[in-house]
């Protein structure tokens, strides 16, 4: 089974959880709603480990709809109840409830996100300006530089127009500052 398949299987298990848990909405039964959003989404991370799937780039998002499910079966069933009239109550401890489960799963979702959009190393490292140097190049006299592998090399005669930056700063406060 090629990683397409896997991946497109196991995102049929999120969206039968999410049909199960609006039905039980629809039937009032707020506790087994909360279980069917856990159990969905802990039943779709274990089909991806035991079929080694990679996790597709809206796994964060998928992981915070779920904190929305999660919260809002929790208020439904913690932090709402009816009068004897027939109107409702807010329960302050069940509000508090759904606020921090939702806070947790948006959280977590978030770190999965970033998670994906991860850059390469080499990006995140300052370096030193490049100059395109294959025309000059022969193949003798590439050495065991990964740059002049690649064909780059450091100009550094850049470095040695330093005395330009002098210009830049007042006479008085660039002698203070480096007169170390």
């Amino acid at each position: 089974m090629n990683d397409n398949s896997k991946i497109s299987v196991g995102l049929l298990i999120p969206a039968v959880s999410i049909i199960a848990f609006i039905s039980m909405l629809f039937n009032e039964s707020y506790i087994a709603a909360l279980f069917v959003a856990i159990s969905g989404l802990m039943v779709w991370f274990t089909y991806s480990a035991v079929m080694n799937a990679k996790m597709p780039d809206i796994t964060g998002n998928i992981v915070i709809v779920f904190g929305v499910l999660l919260s809002v079966a929790f208020f439904l069933n913690y932090g709402l109840s009816t009068t004897m009239f027939g109107g409702f109550e807010i329960k302050l401890e069940g509000v508090v409830g759904s606020v921090l489960i939702l806070f947790f799963t948006v959280l977590m979702g978030v770190l999965f996100n970033s998670n994906t959009h991860t850059s390469s190393p080499k990006n995140l490292t300052p370096q030193a300006p490049l100059v395109h140097d294959n025309d000059n190049k022969k193949s003798d006299d590439l050495s065991d530089d990964d740059d002049e592998e690649y064909g780059y090399e450091y100009d550094y005669d850049d470095y040695d127009d330093m005395d330009d930056l002098e210009d830049y700063y007042y006479d008085q406060e660039y002698e203070e500052e480096y007169e170390d």
